[in-house]
């Protein structure tokens, strides 16, 4: 299965590797892009010319895709009788390193791969070794012939005095003589290096490019260069789609949008949507992920608790904000709500599902793509309960029509009216929905007599046919303001009902798998409460009568909890039951001359019992 524990740093790196393997392998040319060509223009008629003595700047922010239309025109320089050495000076802070790493970058195309990474680790050691002079190098072209093109990358990341990189592009142009591009944000070079930087542009530049991302053109590459065919077909068809999210969401950087795609082509392939119309909303929460993380790593935990809340629970507080004077920033679901609206993407908020899967998988663990793919309705159920079908039709109400939208309202109503076996989270997420859709005017009825409805309708459930998921009680409670519901303290004595049932039903589970030969004797620690309302008499009267089968498996339930070195604050609460039984047992067992097997066990679980009562007292 695919793994999800990529973080956006190192996943932007190795996709971008992915993508220009296959966009090299569909033999991308530059001509292909008209914008980029009209862009590169200048570009190319300075490499036609003979060198100048001066360098052509390509200057953009970054993730702008410098780099990315650097390597696509390099691609075309072989028409021209050009050939491009191109090499990265991040971190670099020396001449002699400068030189190494143009001696490296000049062994990319050629000789054996076993050579190309000796040199890479050798690097200037190598000259010296074999004799060579560094000005005499004449590995891809002679750099005397004007034909060979060097493109230093990331100006603005190098790391030693200005003064130093400077010298060394002066060398390339004038004692050289070859064509030098250069790759920066000159912003960020301006603020480093100060005017020493503005002083030396002049010196050694002689145009500048502004670099400005062409996002749809760029997306239909990225997706034009996927593997996988269905997956490439897919994003087509939504492309107007994604230009829209990106749009939305308001960003220039290229690398974000590759790591977007991918991330969305990743579970696209994997899931294989049944409902190929129905990606949208995948889609909109994978911008919405990757554009956050990307923006900030801090933010990753604040975009899954998105998918943990609910879409249409985050509509909701939207909406909450809008109409009250807080800025509604405290708490999970505030603080979800304003990244949502920072990212643009507040109105798709309401097309996405309460996902705990895809919560994970934006947390970094692996990706359960099957439960992704049924909590998006990308996949047709199983058994998905009405209360949880009736949310997911919801969620997506925006694409609705009016008369489908007040049929399934009043399902929705009818469901909540019936209180028919269900999970009692899924029905009060409907209720605040529905009391959300009231708000708006989808519902035709005041608060008071909505609320009075509902009210009744609670209180009407029967505790014994429905369950209640406590966690997602309680973050409900602590979360989404639930507390100020006014059904909230029906809703708390109904839950209050249904884990009092809950606990009593596994405490009888316990006892019957104590008791059955056929299962696994389940520890007295893991089981603690299931002799919370067992007469000792009567369970001592079952022991006598089921041995020495029941003593003995009764037996290794004590003997495995005197494994645990705290057993005592597992098992203080039970010491009183514990001894009850044992002088229950006591008086209950008629021993016989010679005793049988089954009342020796009796008798050997008595004083284990007795043992235990005063070890965890």
């Amino acid at each position: 299965m695919w793994m999800a524990s990529r973080h956006a740093c190192s996943s932007t790196v190795a996709y971008e590797v992915v993508a220009l393997m296959g966009l090299a392998a569909s033999r991308f040319r530059l001509a292909t892009w008209s914008r980029v060509r009209i862009r590169m223009e200048s570009l190319r008629r300075y490499l036609i010319a003979p060198p100048s003595g001066h360098a052509i700047l390509m200057n953009g922010p970054w993730g702008s895709g410098k780099s990315y239309h650097w390597h696509h025109f390099a691609l075309s320089l072989g028409d021209i009788g050009r050939e491009p050495i191109t090499l990265s000076v991040a971190g670099l802070v020396s001449q002699e390193q400068l030189e190494s790493a143009l001696f490296q970058a000049s062994l990319s195309g050629i000789g054996s791969e076993a050579m190309r990474e000796a040199a890479s680790v050798i690097g200037r050691a190598l000259l010296r070794t074999v004799k060579i002079e560094p000005n005499d190098i004449k590995l891809k072209s002679d750099f005397s012939s004007g034909k060979t093109v060097v493109c230093l990358d990331d100006i603005e990341r190098f790391a030693g005095d200005f003064s130093v990189l400077f010298g060394f592009i002066v060398n390339l142009l004038d004692r050289a003589r070859i064509h030098c591009v250069l790759l920066a944000d000159e912003n960020n070079a301006l603020e480093k290096f100060g005017d020493e930087f503005g002083v030396s542009k002049e010196r050694i530049v002689g145009r500048t490019i502004a670099v400005t991302p062409d996002l749809a053109a760029f997306s239909r590459e990225v997706i034009n260069g996927l593997e996988d065919q269905g997956t490439r077909d897919l994003l087509t068809r939504h492309i107007n789609y994604i230009d829209s999210l990106l749009s939305a969401i308001g960003t220039s950087n290229l690398r974000t949008v590759r790591y977007f795609l991918m991330e969305a082509a990743a579970l696209i392939t994997d899931i294989r949507p049944a409902d190929l119309n129905n990606v949208a909303p995948l889609l909109s929460a994978v911008c919405f992920w990757t554009f956050s993380e990307s923006r900030n790593a801090a933010e990753r935990s604040v975009a899954a608790s998105v998918f943990r809340i609910g879409g249409m629970e985050v509509a909701i507080q939207t909406h909450v904000n809008r109409n009250s004077a807080r800025t509604g920033s405290d708490g999970a679901i505030g603080r979800a709500a304003l990244l949502l609206q920072e990212c643009g993407l507040a109105d798709e908020a309401a097309n996405w599902p309460k996902s705990k899967a895809f919560a994970d998988l934006i947390d970094g663990t692996e990706a359960d793509t099957a439960t992704i793919a049924e909590d998006f309705g990308l996949h047709a159920p199983n058994s998905m309960p009405k209360a949880r079908a009736l949310q997911a039709t919801f969620n997506g109400y925006s694409q609705m029509s009016d008369q489908d939208l007040q049929f399934a309202i009043g399902e929705a109503r009818a469901l909540i009216q019936e209180g028919i076996v269900g999970d009692l989270v899924d029905l009060i997420e409907l209720y605040r929905t529905l009391r959300h859709f009231r708000s708006m005017g989808f519902i035709a009825q005041s608060e008071s007599d909505f609320d009075l409805e509902m009210r009744a309708a609670f209180s009407s459930y029967d505790a014994s046919q429905m369950t209640c998921d406590q966690a997602g009680l309680e973050f409900l409670s602590e979360h989404h303001g639930a507390g100020g519901l006014p059904i909230w303290d029906t809703v708390q004595a109904l839950a209050t009902q249904i884990e009092l049932r809950e606990v009593a039903d596994q405490n009888r589970r316990m006892l019957a798998q104590l008791a059955d030969p056929s299962q696994e004797v389940p520890g007295l620690i893991e089981s603690v409460g299931m002799f919370t309302d067992v007469d000792p008499n009567s369970y001592a009267a079952e022991l006598i009568a089921g041995a020495p089968i029941a003593t003995d498996r009764l037996s290794r339930a004590i003997r495995r909890s005197h494994r645990v070195s705290n057993v005592r604050s597992y098992l203080q609460e039970e010491a009183p039951f514990y001894e009850s039984l044992a002088n229950a047992l006591e008086a209950q067992l008629k021993t016989d001359t010679p005793r049988t097997i089954a009342q020796v066990s009796v008798l050997t679980v008595k004083d284990q019992l007795s043992a235990l009562a005063k070890m965890v007292r």
